[in-house]
């Protein structure tokens, strides 16, 4: 302490505060006394410290140097000896010369640039890390730079802030890496379509100002489709944009996404660190996409969250979308499966204020069931930038096409005949016009369709064997796949691949070639006789097989050559492939097409995953699905079939089956016996039987230990939780249980989301916020003596959500912004994600629309890969339903949210805020059925609530619908009913907002 204080020496009064401030002031006298004995004799000096005159001084005789002063007198980094006096770090009278030295050694080390080491004593430091990322960048090392700024990032989260406008500037600059490019074959400029292309480059415009969407192509085969849309591509390439593309092939059969996955295996291949800024956890998920992705994906069980996989892929393209603009083309969707068509439309949505541009091309005939709804629903909702429906050619425009391809002058009944035939369509002007003699004659035959027989028919009979071989395997390849798929050696693939260039068949991009149209690729499938064809497809089969192509190729070509039955297994595996991305509705495709021909042990697991498959998409007719599975189930595999009957049953609504079934399930092994107490135990709480609910609880939760179940610790902790809540013993259960989370870091995830759930409808219940409030308080300071971080973040979380509806926003910001860094640090997803949701809250309800719309985005992505999310992610819609900018955007959000929501395993507390806001939300856009609908559902909850804030939420709900429907005293009543109830329940906001409403009425 002398050694530190200016001229070595101290006010008596001074170190008796310092050293003893809890002594009486002459007992501290004597400890001074005593202290300066000792010390005297452990220097071996008599003057070394000396007591006089009031005055305490180090070595008064003497000239004193210290290492502090040296380093504070050169500013020389090489003397900092580092933190002073470690051994007194919670000394009081030692902290402001520690923090002084500290802040003077960083001071020292800026000056001299010595960045590394600022970060390493300081890792918020933004100047440091800023200039870290600009040395990285320099060296050529992009990804070290921003690998930097995530460091950053996560550090100045752990303290409850972000990163500032210079830093996130910085950022945006290096992330900028190259743009990826899709190959566009080389071919002459288009013709007479300056119309088209001239809407497509305003839909591209649009996209380039954030307003992104969807640009329809639609046509006839060899309207011109791909070209146009190739066209668009190498436009926007040539602006700087990035252009991924991926397409549907019918002869590859419904595989889940396999459009949208090419698209990201191009993107990937060229700028794979879009993966590498991902979390982990999105990386997983990605890889059930596309093996780019730098993780591997995990629970291969058919449990998939659609959502999970949807948010990844859309992260991927939103990342490739923000550094520079991005144009995604999804070619031939008449062939997509209906999974990839339910992406495609999510990806839509997350375009809107993008800079992406999807452009989806497909025939328009026959019409598909699936593509109309995605096309009406892009429609409904907003989000088609600009539809080109393209209609054939005129007699200019095909005349100067034929001139073209002949390379000279046609007489005018020769530009007329082929004119008559193609009938203005682009692909078969060509095939005529390069038929066409010396003369000007057109020597082809009458029926239009049959331009392609007569265009193949002059081809070498061997090229034309192989050509056909080809089209059997697929529409594209490199030389090796394609080769290696119909048996060439490599010079004979070249030679093939050269004529087939030169003869106008094929064509390439960078070193994939594919048929210059897909009409040819049939032509050429069907000029096989029908034994050829037969035996083709099966050697297809064979050779994909051995290459570990996807299974529903490899069933699609067996079925196609006559092997229905040696189809089974793949299908089976096409299936759970299927199911494992949250293609449901694909794979039951799978299955139905199995089970006709199906034999014993592959028929009990069509059957069995068909159940599961009709469960997990919320069927009503999964429950009996189970009674086809059962009968032809093995004994011990019943148990556990009757036991998910059960589950389905408690879905469907009809808990007297639930009961019956899982009574009847003889259940031996711990894991199914677990999952019926569990299931028998949301079947008592459904019922009213508390009794049976404990029953169910206490019996599961050994059962579940024994049997290491994971997912299930969740439902058990809640079925506790409940319990405890229903006999009023909540408050005191979430003290203890959190405070064991310290201790048993095992159940602190399960324990912690099950109260965090129960915590919301708890605050929703009507119970006093200053006795909610004083619990939260009285946990946080047990949480504190604990070190249960996630006690900590859980009373910090209630704490601000108290003070939110209190209307005390200033407080309330201060205690979210604890809990987010808390939650982050327990690594408390669930936490972190119902933290910032009511962060956003806070900012909505103080003015920052722009901020609030950035937390919400955050709590969204934690929120789905959360273990609570089908609790949470109704939380986050419905707090973007509130912060849209305008109805249309509000209506869009419910509709994106029934995407992931309207099959999921819902709580029953959590939905009832959602549907409030979806019903005031539609009822605002004059949709008065979709009001009335969400307005239903939100009415069906009000048994779970006795009185309190919901009520009166339910009560602005019907106001909202009675004033769109022009019933205006009954809104008022409604309103005021409103009012009255927000005041009662002390929620300050909520009843301003409202008594503003009513204002407005009267």
């Amino acid at each position: 302490m002398l050694a530190l204080a200016r001229g070595h020496r101290l006010h008596r009064e001074q170190v008796i505060e310092a050293l003893w401030p809890e002594l009486p002031y002459d007992a501290a006298l004597a400890n001074l006394h005593k202290a300066a004995h000792f010390a005297r004799r452990a220097i071996g000096e008599t003057d070394a410290l000396v007591v006089q005159r009031g005055l305490v001084a180090l070595a008064p005789g003497a000239v004193v140097k210290t290492d502090v002063e040296r380093f504070e007198a050169e500013s020389d980094p090489a003397l900092y000896g580092g933190e002073l006096l470690p051994e007194d770090r919670y000394a009081d009278w030692a902290s402001e010369a520690r923090e002084r030295l500290r802040l003077a050694y960083l001071g020292s080390l800026r000056a001299r640039g010595r960045w590394e080491e600022v970060v390493a004593e300081e890792p918020t430091d933004e100047e440091a890390n800023r200039s870290l990322m600009r040395t990285y960048a320099e060296a050529g090392n992009r990804s070290a730079a921003l690998r930097q700024f995530e460091r950053l990032n996560v550090a100045l989260a752990e303290v409850g802030l972000q990163p500032g406008a210079e830093t996130l500037a910085l950022h945006e600059e290096l992330a900028r890496g190259p743009a990826a490019v899709a190959p566009v074959p080389e071919r002459s400029p288009m013709v007479g379509r300056d119309s088209e292309l001239a809407t497509a480059r305003a839909a591209l415009r649009r996209a380039s100002d954030g307003r992104g969407g969807v640009l329809i192509v639609s046509g006839e085969p060899g309207v011109g489709k791909t070209r146009l849309c190739d066209g668009l591509l190498a436009e926007a390439s040539s602006s700087g944009w990035s252009t991924m593309r991926g397409a549907a092939r019918e002869e590859e059969g419904p595989l889940p996404y396999a459009p949208i996955a090419e698209a990201l295996d191009g993107l990937l291949a060229a700028r794979p660190d879009l993966a590498f800024s991902l979390t982990t956890a999105t990386q997983a998920e990605l890889a059930r996409v596309t093996a780019a992705s730098p993780a591997q994906p995990t629970d291969p069980a058919p449990t998939a969250d659609r959502q999970r996989i949807f948010s990844s892929v859309a992260q991927v393209f939103a990342r490739a979308a923000g550094e520079r603009g991005a144009v995604l083309l999804l070619d031939d969707l008449h062939a997509a499966d209906e999974a990839t068509l339910q992406l495609v439309h999510y990806l839509a949505r997350t375009a809107r204020y993008q800079r992406l541009l999807i452009v989806m091309s497909f025939r328009d005939r026959p019409r598909i069931p699936a593509l109309d709804r995605t096309r009406s629903g892009l429609f409904e909702q907003r989000l088609v930038a600009s539809e080109i429906a393209l209609d054939p050619l005129d007699r200019e425009s095909s005349r100067t096409i034929a001139e073209k391809v002949s390379n000279r002058p046609l007489a005018e009944s020769t530009a007329e005949a082929i004119f008559g035939l193609a009938r203005g369509n682009p692909f078969f002007t060509e095939e005529l016009a390069a038929t066409v003699d010396s003369n000007g004659a057109v020597e082809v035959p009458d029926h239009v369709y049959e331009i392609l027989d007569s265009r193949l028919a002059r081809l070498e009979p061997t090229l034309m064997g192989v050509l056909a071989r080809i089209a059997i395997a697929g529409s594209e390849g490199t030389v090796d796949e394609l080769s290696s798929l119909v048996g060439l050696e490599e010079h004979d693939a070249f030679a093939a691949l050269d004529s087939a260039l030169a003869a106008g068949v094929l064509e390439e991009a960078d070193g994939t070639y594919r048929f210059r149209h897909p009409l040819l690729r049939e032509a050429l499938e069907h000029s096989l006789a029908d034994h050829r064809r037969l035996a083709a497809h099966r050697e297809t089969a064979q050779r994909l097989a051995s290459a570990g192509a996807a299974p529903a190729r490899v069933a699609g070509h067996l079925i196609a050559g006559g092997r229905a039955g040696e189809a089974v297994p793949w299908l089976l595996r096409a299936a759970q492939d299927a199911a494992n991305v949250a293609a449901y509705v694909d794979a039951l495709g799978f299955v139905e097409r199995a089970l006709p021909h199906a034999r014993d042990g592959d028929f009990e697991e069509l059957l069995a995953l068909r159940a599961e498959l009709l469960l997990a998409t919320g069927d009503p007719q999964a429950a009996s699905a189970y009674d086809d599975a059962l009968a032809v189930a093995s004994a011990e595999r019943k148990p556990a079939l009757q036991i998910r009957q059960g589950r389905a049953y408690l879905v469907a609504g009809d808990l007297a089956l639930a009961a019956r079934v899982l009574d009847g399930a003889e259940a031996e092994a711990p894991v199914d016996r677990a999952r019926r107490a569990l299931t028998r135990g949301f079947v008592e709480w459904c019922t009213g039987n508390l009794d049976g609910v404990r029953r169910a609880a206490g019996e599961a939760r050994p059962l579940m230990e024994a049997a290491g179940l994971g997912p299930e610790r969740f439902e058990t902790t809640q079925l506790e939780v409940l319990l405890a809540h229903s006999g009023d013993e909540w408050t005191g259960d979430v003290g203890l249980a959190l405070q064991n989370t310290s201790r048993l870091p095992e159940l602190a995830g399960s324990v912690f989301d099950a109260h965090l759930c129960v915590s919301e409808y708890v605050l929703l219940s009507g119970q006093p916020y200053d006795a909610l409030a004083a619990f939260a308080r009285e946990l946080r300071a047990a949480a504190d003596s604990s070190g249960a971080r996630r006690g900590q973040a859980f009373a910090a979380t209630v704490l601000g959500e108290i003070e939110l509806l209190t209307g005390q926003l200033q407080s309330a910001e201060a205690q979210l912004r604890e809990a987010v860094a808390l939650s982050r640090l327990a690594r408390a997803a669930g936490g972190e994600s119902l933290a910032l949701l009511r962060l956003a809250e806070t900012m909505l309800a103080r003015g920052d629309t722009a901020g609030a719309h950035r937390l919400l985005a955050e709590s969204l992505e934690l929120a789905r890969f959360s273990p609570i999310a089908f609790h949470l992610l109704y939380l986050v819609y419905e707090m973007m339903v509130r912060a849209a900018r305008e109805p249309a955007e509000a209506v869009a959000v419910v509709e994106e949210a029934e995407t992931f929501l309207d099959h999921a395993p819902a709580c029953i507390f959590c939905p009832a805020g959602f549907y409030i806001a979806a019903t005031i939300g539609y009822a605002r856009t004059g949709d008065l059925a979709r009001a009335r609908s969400f307005l239903a559902r939100a009415e069906g909850t009000k048994p779970l609530w006795v009185g309190g804030p919901r009520a009166a939420a339910l009560a602005e709900a019907r106001a909202a619908v009675l004033t769109a429907g022009g019933s205006r005293d009954e809104a008022a009543g409604a309103l005021a009913d409103a009012v009255a109830g927000f005041a009662q329940a002390g929620q300050v906001l909520n009843e301003a907002r409202t008594r503003a409403a009513l204002s407005g009425l009267l």
